[in-house]
């Protein structure tokens, strides 16, 4: 059915007495609006799938997916802006900031992480992060979200766009100390020894029967021999070496030493028979081993020793010698004397691997074990030639036992 011009004026009219002259601007857009779909309508070209027309356009909000017609505002359109700037919202016309990323930070003991904690960061910027252990301790790992990215000292986040968490981790320093014992005695602990930095470890040395403490070596330069040894704070790696020396060593430099001061007077002819008399008890086909005397011929050190101390002694009393003659010659007595006592109890620890095999045997070893005792009585009371003779003694006995053990 078509509308003239005629009905047209009518509707008019009505419009106006129903609305009133301020709207009759948008009744008449209503009306031609209406007009068309009913034209349409008579056409049969109205799409009924279609929601929106030309007057109803469709603004969708870039952060949702609000579908919103052109005469109503957007409630909120996302404005990124450029790399690393700060993301706003835009609601409306006025724009707001993205709540800011966080990055948590954090190190175990032995070192730091800088910065630390929640640290806050804008969406798209960079952060870098920094590592240093502590004194005596390095960086063993770094981990970003549970990935290990390696032991750095330093870490840079690019362009943030998401939360993440970075951990370090640390370890404190281990040091090497080595260490190792010569023939006639050990060093306990010994081998390769794991210390932590700052730490202290102790050492037990202990020369075998016969043997003495000759030289501790560490990194290479001599310190104080002693039975015990320390390394306190250590902060890098130590070589501890330990040597031993019996009693033809210990002979051996007695007799350099004094032929370093022979010189010449008084003296020089005392200590040339103390020499010449060492000397003499060194001989090759005297001694087995360092410790050790031939049997049958193994008196003769004794003997010659003997004779030593005695020309020592008489210099370290003689009451014109001079006092540095005076004090090497009574300390090289002394030494020689432990040197023959040495020569004795090896010659007694070996007598016992016969023990309880006869009364003859074991009685031979306590008469040797008691001729020991009466030396030592006679050192502490500096009678050094007296000394020797009952350590001589001792070793004969002990010497027995042991050709009775074997028969």
């Amino acid at each position: 059915m078509d509308l003239g011009w005629p009905e047209v004026l009518l509707i008019l009219v009505v419009v106006l007495i129903v609305f009133g002259v301020g709207k009759l601007p948008q009744a008449a857009a209503q009306l031609g609006k209406g007009i068309r779909e009913f034209r349409k309508a008579q056409r049969g070209d109205y799409d009924e799938g279609a929601t929106e027309t030309a007057d109803e356009a469709v603004v969708h909000a870039a952060a949702g997916s609000s579908v919103l017609t052109a005469n109503e505002k957007p409630p909120m359109v996302v404005s990124a802006g450029m790399a690393g700037a700060a993301a706003v919202v835009e609601v409306g016309r006025q724009p707001v900031p993205l709540p800011p990323l966080t990055i948590v930070a954090k190190a175990g003991s032995g070192g730091s992480i800088s910065p630390s904690g929640a640290v806050k960061i804008e969406h798209g910027a960079d952060q870098v992060f920094d590592l240093r252990p502590d004194l005596g301790f390095h960086l063993v790992g770094l981990a970003v979200d549970s990935d290990q990215v390696g032991p750095l000292r330093s870490y840079a986040f690019k362009n943030v766009m998401s939360d993440h968490v970075i951990s370090a981790s640390f370890a404190i320093n281990t040091y090497e100390v080595e260490t190792s014992a010569g023939e006639g005695g050990i060093i306990s602990p010994s081998g390769v020894l794991k210390v932590d930095h700052g730490g202290s470890v102790a050492f037990a040395i202990k020369p075998a029967v016969g043997y003495g403490i000759g030289e501790l070596i560490l990194d290479g330069a001599p310190v104080r021999a002693a039975s015990d040894y320390s390394l306190e704070q250590v902060t890098e790696d130590h070589k501890i070496e330990v040597n031993f020396k019996g009693p033809r060593t210990v002979m051996s430099e007695v007799m350099l030493e004094l032929e370093g001061i022979a010189g010449a007077g008084k003296s020089a002819k005392e200590i040339g028979n103390a020499v010449g008399h060492i000397k003499r008890g060194l001989e090759a086909g005297v001694w087995v081993s360092e410790v050790r005397l031939a049997p049958r011929v193994g008196n003769r050190v004794f003997e010659e020793n003997k004779r030593a101390v005695k020309s020592l002694h008489k210099l370290a009393n003689a009451k014109n010698a001079p006092g540095a003659i005076k004090s090497i010659c009574g300390a090289a007595g002394r030494i020689l004397v432990n040197a023959n006592k040495s020569l004795a109890e090896v010659r007694l620890e070996d007598a016992t691997a016969y023990a309880g095999t006869s009364e003859k045997v074991d009685r031979a070893i306590q008469r040797g074990k008691e001729e020991s005792v009466l030396a030592q009585s006679c050192a502490k009371a500096d009678k050094g030639c007296a000394a020797i003779d009952h350590y001589s003694k001792a070793r004969q006995f002990a010497q027995q036992a042991i050709q009775r053990g074997n028969t």
